[in-house]
């Protein structure tokens, strides 16, 4: 009888990228542009990519950006007036 297991994995979900900024030489009357850093703590295995969600002015998310592998995003074709 072998004392070999079958190994696992116990991941957990990481905790949100940290100091979230938006970068003020990025806006226009169409963009806005963000960077921040990865979260403290990773839930497992190193982080590979972002997905990027958008609030309304109603609080509604809407994924605007997925597999982004760098720690900044620019907003493009905004409408001026509108809350994001």
């Amino acid at each position: 009888m072998s004392s070999e297991g079958v190994g696992g994995l116990i991941m957990t979900s990481p905790d949100p990228p940290t100091s979230l900024t938006e970068e003020l030489s990025l806006r226009t009357k169409a963009t806005l542009g963000f960077t921040w850093r990865g979260p403290l703590f990773s839930g497992g295995p190193d982080i590979l990519d972002y997905k990027v969600s958008m609030a309304d002015s109603e609080g509604n998310y809407q994924v605007v950006a997925e597999n982004v592998a760098s720690y900044e995003y620019m907003a493009e074709n905004l409408t001026t007036g509108n809350t994001y």
